[in-house]
């Protein structure tokens, strides 16, 4: 950044000292400009050419920034190009057309932090298969299902190798910029290049890139724990003037997204409006209960208590009609409505559920069950804020146990129910002197 700041500074002729609210504007010229080095030398060299102030080049920018970074400058030695958009231009005019598509589609996302995993974890689906589906699709995913086919596929077919021609292509005419990420390497475009290559998208080419963009991140929308995942919330939110449009499999996607970003007041938002509109289309209670669960947890994870009560009240009575008391899901919601209760205080109501949907997996599952061994972590919690600290004892030696024998020592559900935790302290005061 200092030496964006001097750059411009000597643009303008100075020689001497400078007063803070010169170098405060140059700051901000660059800051704009996001330090690019062709278009800080075409601002200093604009700046010499008109006699302006750094203050009055950053009034022209802000009002008039895509015909001032067109603006050719007098020529100077060592300068290839007039402008700085007369750069980018050259370099994309040199991309074969697939690379030039692939630059426009990602002008659709937030410049920074795209995980390239995305676009593999979509690959695993050919580009179609949502988590959770349940209206059929309006043209827009056709669209946007064929723009993604013909940049990711050869001949019908994924090869990583395509992907990584594309990108070679890209960083070859320094379009692009690839860091390291969490198991996905992270892809960057210059926030000037970025903004200029959108400007560029024809009018008719737009939408149907915003849909491709919709659509790629919409299918990385999984309850599984993908590389991509805890990158995906920014980019979601990056399209957010396009929520209101989107097909409802879309918004629930999104809505996914952001509750897995822990961006649980949008998450909230769109989950709220996916609900309210299958109900007004009359949707039966199975295909709401998914959607309802994951609000149900985002109502949890911001605070909103009671809201979580009213769900998981409504979900536990639909699973016990749609599958009755012994089914699985039906015995996880009731130890979900347990959970509100305890959160909310109501430890006798809380108490009577779990210890309820424990007898019930026991006997179904058996003791080693995955279901049955979070139960009884769940019940122990519970005992020991009512007290019961010799009933939480048992339940937490028990647990341990199971948990030894299931998922062997130095598993980490094992280590959490190993005689260090809370329970224990609570019960023998210093665990040091059992």
């Amino acid at each position: 950044m200092d030496e964006a700041i001097e750059l411009i500074l000597h643009g303008i002729g100075h020689s001497g000292p400078t007063s803070e609210q010169e170098r405060n504007d140059a700051e901000n010229i660059a800051k704009a400009l996001d330090c690019l080095p062709i278009a800080l030398q075409q601002a200093r060299s604009y700046m010499r050419e008109t006699r302006c102030s750094a203050s009055s080049y950053l009034e022209r920018l802000l009002a008039s920034r895509d015909r001032l970074l067109s603006q050719p400058v007098k020529y100077q030695l060592g300068m290839r190009y007039l402008s700085t958009y007369a750069a980018f231009e050259a370099s994309y005019e040199r991309l074969e057309q697939r690379a030039q598509q692939m630059l426009q589609f990602l002008s659709c996302f937030h410049w920074s932090r795209f995980p390239l995993e995305a676009i593999t974890e979509a690959a695993k689906f050919n580009f179609s298969d949502y988590e959770l589906e349940y209206n059929d699709h309006g043209e827009e995913y056709h669209v946007a299902r064929a723009i993604l086919r013909d940049l990711f596929l050869r001949d019908g077919q994924w090869n990583i190798l395509d992907l990584d021609k594309l990108m070679i292509s890209l960083q070859t005419y320094s379009l692009i910029t690839l860091t390291p990420g969490a198991d996905t390497k992270l892809l960057e475009i210059h926030p000037v290049l970025h903004q200029w290559v959108n400007s560029c998208l024809l009018a008719q080419d737009k939408p149907r890139y915003q849909s491709a963009a919709i659509l790629l991140l919409a299918l990385n929308a999984r309850f599984d724990y993908t590389p991509a995942r805890q990158y995906l919330s920014g980019h979601v939110m990056h399209l957010a003037p396009l929520w209101s449009r989107m097909h409802i499999n879309d918004v629930i996607a999104f809505g996914l997204i952001l509750k897995n970003g822990a961006l649980y007041e949008d998450a909230s938002r769109l989950l709220e409006r996916s609900i309210n509109e299958l109900r007004g289309e009359g949707e039966s209670e199975p295909i709401l209960t998914d959607v309802l669960w994951q609000l149900a947890i985002v109502y949890r994870c911001c605070g909103k208590l009671n809201e979580a009560l009213l769900i998981n009240e409504e979900l536990l009575k639909a699973w016990k009609i749609h599958q009755g008391d012994r089914h699985p899901n039906t015995i996880n919601a009731t130890s979900n409505l347990a959970i509100v209760y305890h959160e909310l205080g109501r430890l006798k109501e809380a108490l009577d559920l779990h210890e309820h949907a424990l007898n019930l997996s026991k006997e179904i599952f058996g003791e080693k069950d995955a279901l049955t061994l979070m139960l009884f972590g769940n019940l122990g919690t519970v005992y020991s804020d009512s007290g019961r600290l010799k009933d939480a004892l048992m339940i937490r030696e028990e647990t341990l146990k199971l948990h030894e024998e299931v998922l062997g020592n130095q598993h980490p559900d094992t280590v959490e129910e190993s005689p260090s935790s809370r329970i224990w302290d609570g019960f023998w005061g210093d665990p040091k002197g059992r």
